[in-house]
């Protein structure tokens, strides 16, 4: 990053710019999509609604952010643009620590620290000490103290967070959220807080999963549904694809009827699909998409191969399939 832009940019946040560095800031934005999306989603992170402290311990701190900066490098999977957010996520990290304040927060609690992770607008993913890694939904949080690793690794979450979590017999890890706990050797789950509900999913490895009267161990393609209110839960077979799909925002089926489709297809959109066009539901296909188009466009891009038509009710929350 610029020297100049940085410079300006941690003054004018900082509210220690004189109006001439205010106008060669706005001048540099003007000139620079690049500087001008940079700016925006360092001011995001700096006007976040989250609990910002003075950093007291510098070494503690930097250790900390050097070690969050290592995941900039992303999958081949990812879009240009989320790896764009990933680079700009850690451009802010680096302005914040020039003005000890940081979107991720450290704050004494007795003699130790806590660490929160923080994602705003678009999922983050941050790396643990243990060496865990953990991709948080929008809009969500996760703590831990400074002993994490210790004897133990306790976490807690609000909001939603897939776990990728390292395999350590002796020490395990939870994520406690809402009066629950879901307790893990090393696995690939996923858990969130919804409308007084604690749903966790588990993809790999195993699981337990505690509550007040709830104590369950988790098989992969399982998940717990738990009501924080009535207490009660239910456990059930899932598709792990459709729990994680918001990580990278794409589904990916290989060798699945049309009529298997249409099932997934109704579960992700909440729409009804009634398959009239009988030859075809036990079609076997490969499909990959994205989860921001919509059931219509993706049948829409399948029906001259399949050979069939589409018809919408007024509000096309039902999809009709007949023959051509």
């Amino acid at each position: 990053m610029d020297a100049p832009f940085s410079t300006l940019a941690s003054k004018i946040l900082a509210g220690e710019a004189s109006d001439e560095e205010k106008r060669a800031l706005k001048q540099l934005l003007l000139e620079s999509d690049e500087y001008s999306l940079m700016y925006s989603r360092i001011k995001e992170y700096w006007d976040a609604e989250v609990n910002t402290s003075l950093i007291s311990d510098r070494e503690v701190f930097e250790t900390e952010l050097f070690r969050q900066l290592n995941l900039v490098k992303k999958s081949e999977k990812q879009s240009g643009m989320r790896k764009l957010y990933r680079k700009i996520a850690g451009v802010a990290a680096i302005l914040l620590c020039m003005v000890a304040v940081s979107f991720f927060y450290l704050h004494q609690i007795n003699s130790g620290h806590t660490y929160t992770f923080a994602a705003q607008n678009e999922p983050a993913e941050y790396l643990l000490p243990d060496g865990s890694a953990v991709t948080l939904n929008k809009n969500s949080t996760l703590t831990y103290q400074s002993n994490f690793g210790k004897r133990r690794r306790d976490v807690r979450l609000s909001g939603e967070g897939f776990f990728d979590v390292t395999k350590d017999a002796t020490r395990p890890f939870s994520v406690e959220i809402a009066g629950t706990k879901t307790e893990v050797l090393g696995t690939r789950f996923n858990v969130k807080e919804q409308n007084n509900r604690i749903i966790t999913s588990l993809v790999e490895g195993s699981v337990r999963f505690y509550s007040q009267n709830c104590n369950t161990l988790l098989s992969p393609g399982e998940e717990v549904i738990y009501h924080t209110r009535s207490k009660s839960y239910k456990i059930s077979r899932i598709d792990p694809q459709l729990r994680t799909a918001w990580i990278l925002g794409r589904l990916n089926y290989d060798n699945i009827t049309f009529e298997e489709l249409a099932e997934k297809l109704e579960q992700i959109y909440r729409v009804k699909i009634e398959i009239n066009a009988k030859k075809i539901a036990g079609h076997t296909l490969s499909v990959s998409f994205l989860t921001e188009e919509t059931a219509g466009d993706i049948l829409d891009a399948l029906k001259d191969e399949l050979g069939f038509s589409l018809s919408f009710n007024a509000d096309s929350t039902r999809i009709t399939i007949d023959n051509q």
